[in-house]
């Protein structure tokens, strides 16, 4: 049975957010974003542009922005700030709908913390009202609009942990990305989190991917208090769709989008254990895990290395009630699929399909 959420979790949340700052220092322009026409590329590459931080669909610019600051407007005598102000009015709309569905959860869940979220989001808009003033006097064209803006964007992102903290035990998705400046995170997952501290982060294959190194991780589940573990590095992705934490059933593959730090039932035991996504050595360079199982006697996640063996250069699909089904392609011809389950912390194949389409030979099945 899940414990009961603690309550100093849920206002560590509340002191996270209120200790939020906003940095208003220049910063590069944004890389080249293949996915955006050459306009809007254009228009955001101005370097007075307020930086945004691509996570998820919680905060970055939206496309309501981008339509906005790619199109001309010659009878606006800055239609920059225009844009700018148009998209602080929204998403300031947004984060009143995202502070009513967590008020809804509260009321729901845990009626106890109600009167805390409220007192929380008069502070939040007071400190909204006042903090950025002080910006105006500084040399940046829109660096009170960029104070605005991180501090909306920390909100939003706040409130949607502080609602899956209320709301979810089993299946939770944490789209924070550990920050490269202060080099640590925590991924709130229900009642389970996971402490993500990094020494660097940089990018791996394209700019959407980072490779982060010295990966120190503290991970809190029902089943385990604390454990500390250290992997070489992890891979976090700035993909809109992707999350850098994800808690509940893979039968659904990756379709939805791919997680660095996956908390699930691998063995089919009743216990949670632990996926990283740590490189890039499935087929034709796809996502390659690291496996830790959850061990009885010791209360503590361990490596498993043994797998390894029987999956090298193929592809993890999905995960259905402790069975892990991988692929992989070779050239032209070759294909298979290969079904593995956990015997204790042997991993064993009982099922595999190995296909030459060129030939049309069969593998053993």
């Amino acid at each position: 049975m899940p414990h009961p959420i603690p309550l100093w979790l849920f206002l560590s949340l509340s002191a996270a957010l209120l200790l939020t700052t906003a940095s208003s220092q220049a910063q590069p322009s944004p890389a080249y974003n293949r996915f955006l026409s050459p306009e809007v590329n254009a228009a955001l590459a101005d370097p007075q542009l307020p930086v945004r931080k691509y996570r998820g669909n919680l905060s970055g610019w939206t496309k309501r922005f981008e339509s906005c600051i790619s199109q001309p407007a010659p009878d606006l005598s800055d239609p920059r700030r225009q844009c700018i102000a148009e998209e602080i009015t929204y998403k300031l709309g947004v984060t009143a709908e995202y502070h009513q569905s967590l008020l809804e959860a509260a009321k729901e869940k845990m009626p106890a913390v109600v009167t805390g979220i409220e007192g929380q989001h008069r502070q939040w808009l007071e400190r909204y009202k006042s903090s950025c003033d002080v910006e105006n006097s500084q040399s940046l064209p829109f660096a009170r609009e960029q104070c605005q803006l991180d501090l909306i964007d920390e909100f939003i992102h706040q409130t949607v942990q502080q609602r899956t903290t209320i709301t979810s035990y089993r299946e939770a998705t944490a789209e924070q990305l550990p920050p490269t400046s202060q080099g640590s995170a925590t991924l709130i997952l229900g009642d389970a989190r996971i402490a993500v501290t990094v020494d660097d982060c940089p990018t791996a294959r394209n700019d959407f991917f980072h490779a982060c190194e010295n990966v120190r991780l503290v991970v809190s589940t029902p089943d385990i208090a604390d454990q500390h573990l250290q992997l070489p590095r992890v891979i976090f992705s700035d993909r809109e769709d992707d999350a850098s934490a994800k808690r509940g059933s893979l039968e659904h593959g990756f379709a939805w989008g791919k997680y660095s730090l996956m908390l699930l039932d691998l063995n089919n035991d009743g216990h949670e254990d632990l996926m990283a996504w740590t490189g890039f050595e499935g087929n034709y360079g796809d996502p390659s895990y690291t496996y830790l199982l959850y061990d009885p006697d010791t209360q503590a996640f361990v490596e498993n290395t043994a797998i390894q063996a029987l999956i090298e250069m193929h592809s993890l699909s999905q995960v259905v009630d402790g069975q892990l089904e991988f692929w992989y392609r070779s050239g032209p011809c070759l294909r298979g699929e290969k079904s593995i389950r956990f015997e204790g912390q042997t991993p064993r194949i009982i099922a595999r399909n190995d296909v030459n389409t060129c030939t049309d030979g069969l593998g053993d099945n």
